[in-house]
């Protein structure tokens, strides 16, 4: 498992037990970049769970957590600790009334000379959320 770098567990009816355990095992794959756990009925309970998965993967840039039945507050939990994560650049939860892709750490580009430039910007690093 130490080579793992994406793990695709989607349309199943994942438990807590099961979540919990996946929680335990995340951690020991250390070249983990993608988590998709898309359709799986997910709740409340298992989703506080996930959130706690995001700092103990050290590489893990890509988690797509759509279509499970979480509420608008946990989705923002999930942002607000995504936000927290260095490596996370892409973060998807999508159902049928909300839609978020959260994407960040783009790589700089130059600015033009004849821009003119902003006072000092935040490490360079842009977090984009779109709700809709």
């Amino acid at each position: 498992m130490k080579n793992l770098k994406k793990i695709e567990l989607t349309g199943g009816k994942l438990t807590a037990p099961g979540i919990t355990e996946l929680a335990q095992a995340f951690p020991k794959c250390l070249q983990l970049e993608e988590i998709s756990l898309q359709d799986n009925w997910l709740k409340e309970q298992e989703m506080s769970e996930v959130i706690e998965i995001f700092a103990k993967v050290k590489k893990l840039k890509k988690i797509d957590l759509s279509h499970n039945e979480i509420s608008p507050k946990t989705v923002l939990a999930l942002a607000k600790r995504t936000t927290t994560c260095p490596n996370v650049t892409d973060l998807q939860i999508r159902a049928d009334n909300i839609i978020i892709l959260s994407s960040g750490h783009s790589e700089e580009i130059p600015r033009s000379s004849n821009v003119k430039s902003r006072e000092k910007e935040k490490d360079g690093q842009t977090r984009k959320i779109t709700l809709r």
